[in-house]
């Protein structure tokens, strides 16, 4: 939604895409603060109203290098328009304990990263960026399979820019993370789910995609991830975020794979059983597999559902949690978003974790996720001389 704040410059026609309760916990607000560029001749009235709002509040600015300046009367003035922008609206909208990365625009300049951290005693920090961090080159979908060993081919039509964000979504992860998504397609579609839809991840039997839908480029406009020193695009969050949920539901997904195998091998033998039914021997051995196969489909698909509610990376992730509230307002729709939250954060701007939720950035710094995935994964498909082995994902 749209509403006005005061008449006193454009950036306070603002809308809040999430909200939620206040707590005096550090977390991570991925607010989308929209705004018209902020004309500089209009931000000169602001100093003595951010004044009377701070009432009292401790408030430092760092520039680019690194320098500190205590904000007052007298250095109020000096800061540089997108971060007075920056300050006012955390001071509107931000929250006890809120860490806010914001792309603020100004009128012919264009927008400036701008992080406001909101500490649990109410007092803020400004941080200024130098710029962008340097790019990924941007490589055709061949160079990024080639690179990343991704075996399915993409579909849509991705730009270049997008083909950029997945370059560098996936140039963040560890290897044993980068193994469970070589065989997920990788979709770019063009429906409209709505601005804050940007990106989905769906695991349909064993057959798992990542799709990213037209907001995901949006994202990009008033937001940005990573470090404030060297920021990323926001974009890289709603992908890494789904590709968090590939890691958790990994051993599901293995086990429903498994299950598929042995179906496709279970149908084998009750056809070659029928084909031989003048045979007796042989018939019954064929058909006597066949069942074992079934039973053992049925098995799977039961080791799939227990797997998958909550599964062990979740079980896992949530006693590093220790029953604190997810790093994000998002996180607390359920655990896997929590975890996925959680993922992207560690992988995007671990510094942000680690501020918020030290215990969990510890967690996935040790690659306790990934043992919890592999953990589950091991023996769950064994080997046999019908070669059920060669899971299908």
């Amino acid at each position: 939604m749209r509403f006005p704040v005061q008449a006193v410059v454009p950036l306070l026609a603002v809308a809040l895409l999430l909200g939620g309760c206040g707590t005096p916990q550090l977390f991570y607000d991925r607010t989308e603060l929209r705004h018209d560029p902020l004309p500089e001749r209009q931000v000169r009235a602001l100093p003595e109203e951010i004044l009377r709002r701070l009432d009292g509040r401790r408030a430092v600015w760092v520039d680019v290098d690194g320098k500190e300046t205590v904000l007052n009367a007298a250095t109020l003035p000096q800061l540089p328009t997108a971060e007075l922008g920056a300050l006012w609206a955390a001071l509107l909208l931000g929250r006890t304990g809120g860490e806010y990365d914001m792309r603020i625009h100004v009128a012919g300049k264009g927008p400036s990263p701008i992080s406001v951290l909101i500490g649990g005693n109410d007092s803020l920090r400004i941080l200024s960026s130098r710029g962008d961090a340097p790019r990924e080159a941007v490589l055709t979908e061949a160079k990024i399979r080639e690179r990343f060993g991704l075996q399915r081919s993409f579909q849509g039509e991705w730009s270049e820019a997008e083909r950029q964000a997945l370059t560098e979504s996936l140039a963040l992860l560890q290897p044993g993370e980068l193994a469970v998504l070589r065989t997920v397609r990788f979709e770019r579609s063009q429906r409209d789910l709505g601005r804050d839809k940007a990106a989905r991840y769906e695991l349909d039997g064993c057959l798992a995609r990542i799709t990213l839908y037209p907001a995901g480029a949006g994202f990009n406009r008033y937001l940005f991830v990573g470090d404030v020193i060297a920021p990323r695009d926001a974009v890289l969050f709603p992908l890494l975020h789904e590709i968090g949920h590939v890691v958790e539901r990994a051993p599901a997904r293995r086990a429903l794979c498994a299950a598929e195998s042995h179906r496709v091998a279970a149908e084998k033998h009750r056809s070659d059983a029928w084909r031989l039914r003048d045979q007796p021997a042989r018939y019954h051995a064929l058909i006597r597999r066949h069942e074992d196969l079934v039973r053992r489909y049925d098995e799977l698909i039961a080791e799939a559902e227990r797997l998958r509610s909550p599964g062990p990376v979740i079980t896992a992730y949530l006693r590093a949690l220790a029953g604190q509230p997810p790093p994000t307002d998002y996180g607390r729709e359920s655990a896997q978003e929590s975890f996925a939250e959680s993922f992207a954060l560690f992988h995007a701007d671990p510094q942000a974790l680690s501020r918020a939720r030290p215990a969990v950035y510890r967690w996935f710094a040790s690659g306790g996720h990934v043992k919890a995935m592999n953990a589950a994964m091991a023996g769950i498909l064994e080997v046999d001389e019908d070669g059920v082995d060669e899971v299908p994902w």
